[in-house]
């Protein structure tokens, strides 16, 4: 009986003890929720941190425990739109609770990288024009900001192979990203390629001709008969020729009639058919051989080009007056030559035309101006002029 009483005085001990314990526990934690009710339930943060493209923070992301008061935070140099941030930087400002002014900081950082997206592998034929790889590229970013990608890689679209390049797009806070993709340059069967004697690349273009992107026309090398350049305007509404070439034109018409001259285009841009009809005029006025030394047969025209104007009057009779000495000395600086100059009949295959200039961009015609020792095309680049019967 004595060993019971042991027992359940022993569990008594324990019963108790528990209780004074639960009861300190209790009383602790009271006393604890107590003081920070009463002092610190109001603490805060004093910084918080949010990326670029986030919603602006209230009063309750800086507070540990929540509010149900409506307090708005008053900021200093912030600029946002729809309540969102997208300049990164540090930015300060405050809020009144319990008429205390609690000051903050808010942190605005761009870690995120541009997207990429509409990136694509491509095929082209060898000397076709370069696809554009950026023509259905999108890049978007947490900024918001307005970012043009680049092409990053080297190719070479004139020599068959695969090249890897790569799509890459950068934000003002430095973040990069990139898309790799294929460019595959295939055989085109359509081009031949060959050297002049001078050592130029002659390039044979579904029948047109190009010799550093020169397009070549004369008794050697001829055009297609459904040749037509691109982009054809009119010169005095009827004379057509390309559009650059009526604008170096124009410029050139312009600042020679400052001086008192009268350069006016004669012709320009002359069809296959068109030639044709010309030429087999000319043969019936004065036999084929005589003709060859004037006139282009069809399909052999510089005219055909679009690049060619005839000026004044197309005789020799031009050479000599105060424009044609004026064009002879001046028309490099607008970008054309004197086509067939004086004393090159056995090299151009035709005899002198003043009257006749063809553009080829100022650079070219400053080089074949020669000092006004005039060059001709053929020289230049090591050609033959000859029909080849």
């Amino acid at each position: 009986m004595s060993k019971r009483k042991k027992i359940n005085k022993k569990k008594l001990f324990i019963i108790i003890g528990s209780i004074l314990l639960l009861i300190v526990i209790g009383v602790s934690i009271f006393l604890f929720t107590s003081k920070k009710n009463v002092k610190d339930i109001f603490k805060y943060k004093d910084k918080i941190t949010i990326e670029v493209g986030s919603t602006l923070p209230v009063v309750n992301d800086y507070l540990y425990k929540n509010t149900d008061s409506d307090i708005e935070i008053e900021w200093t140099g912030i600029e946002s739109d729809d309540n969102k941030i997208y300049k990164p930087g540090i930015y300060y400002g405050s809020f009144m609770y319990d008429n205390e002014k609690k000051n903050i900081t808010l942190v605005v950082e761009d870690t995120k990288a541009p997207v990429i997206e509409g990136v694509k592998d491509y095929e082209m034929l060898a000397y076709e024009k370069v696809p554009n790889f950026l023509e259905n590229v999108t890049v978007s970013d947490n900024s918001m900001e307005e970012i043009t990608p680049k092409i990053e890689g080297e190719y070479d679209s004139e020599k068959v192979g695969t090249y890897n390049l790569k799509c890459t797009a950068s934000d003002s806070s430095g973040n990069t990203s990139s898309k790799e993709f294929k460019l595959v340059v295939k055989e085109n069967s359509n081009v031949k390629i060959s050297k002049t004697k001078n050592g130029n690349t002659i390039k044979n273009y579904y029948g047109i001709t190009y010799i550093d992107d020169v397009i070549i026309a004369n008794k050697s090398y001829s055009l297609p008969s459904n040749f037509v350049p691109n982009n054809l305007v009119t010169i005095n509404g009827y004379i057509r020729v390309v559009d650059y070439v009526r604008d170096a034109f124009n410029e050139l018409k312009s600042d020679s009639s400052v001086l008192g001259l009268n350069i006016y285009a004669s012709s320009g841009y002359r069809s296959y058919s068109d030639q044709k009809y010309i030429y087999d005029n000319y043969v019936r006025m004065d036999g084929k051989e005589k003709a060859d030394t004037y006139s282009s047969r069809a399909g052999y025209s510089d005219h055909q080009t679009g690049l060619t104007i005839d000026l004044n009057t197309v005789n020799i009779s031009f050479a000599g007056t105060n424009e044609s000495n004026w064009l002879k000395d001046n028309c490099w600086k607008y970008g054309f030559i004197i086509r067939y100059p004086e004393g090159k009949d056995s090299i151009t295959g035709y005899t002198y035309e003043p009257w006749h200039i063809r553009y080829v961009g100022k650079e070219l015609a400053k080089t074949l101006y020669n000092n006004g020792n005039w060059l001709s095309l053929e020289e230049y680049f090591g050609i033959d002029s000859k029909y080849s019967d």
